[in-house]
């Protein structure tokens, strides 16, 4: 009967134990992931992505699947709202049509923008969180095409394009992603995003580009701090 009970008080304390352990684990991982992320403290913050840039709806009749960058500084307040200065940078190549027309061998289309994006974000769980944005500014597109496989050769160095042009242009663009807080209490963050952007380039720089505007959907990963 002894043995018995003290099994019994031995397994009521294992249980006790177990609870207690949970309960400080739990306590723990609530501490640690916050019910709201903290992606926009105010001050000044830095963000930078890459990834590609999908040529949408008339586009890919002048510019094949490029690389694209965003980068710039954050301006946060103390509410859920901040303003994003965004610098775009987008490199792509024209399709062989286009290079026939213009009688050269290849060739090269720099997008360069410059945008104003109020950025809102949403409640989020744990260290997840999601945003929105949208906004405009002014942006530049250059075409440049060379006789040749490329710009430079081993032998003779870089040599200069058979044809370049330049537009500036306005441009708009809207973007949604999904955050992860690297820490809680620190600012440094991951994100995903799709952002769509439309540069309203005229038509007409080049035998073949005679559809005006340029619209881009750039699947992007960065890091926010």
């Amino acid at each position: 009967m002894a043995t018995t009970t003290g099994s019994g008080l031995l397994g009521c304390a294992a249980v006790l134990a177990a609870l207690f352990c949970f309960r400080s684990l739990n306590a723990q991982i609530i501490q640690d992931l916050p019910e709201e992320p903290q992606p926009h403290r105010s001050g000044i913050h830095f963000s930078m992505s890459g990834g590609a840039a999908l040529a949408l709806g008339k586009t890919p009749v002048t510019m094949n699947t490029g690389a694209a960058m965003v980068f710039g500084p954050s301006f946060g307040g103390r509410g859920r709202w901040s303003l994003p200065l965004n610098v775009y940078l987008v490199v792509s190549y024209p399709p062989a049509p286009i290079l026939a027309q213009a009688n050269d061998d290849s060739g090269m289309l720099t997008l360069l923008g410059f945008a104003a994006d109020p950025m809102f974000t949403f409640l989020g769980r744990g260290r997840w969180g999601a945003y929105a944005s949208a906004g405009g500014g002014i942006s530049v597109k250059e075409v440049r095409f060379w006789h040749g496989s490329s710009g430079c050769d081993t032998y003779d160095g870089c040599f200069p394009p058979t044809a370049q042009e330049s537009s500036w242009q306005p441009m708009m663009d809207a973007s949604a992603g999904v955050t992860w807080l690297l820490r809680p209490g620190i600012p440094g963050q991951l994100y995903a995003e799709l952002r769509l952007v439309d540069m309203f380039t005229p038509s007409g720089l080049f035998p073949g580009f005679d559809t005006a505007g340029t619209r881009l959907l750039l699947p992007q990963m960065g890091f926010r701090f």
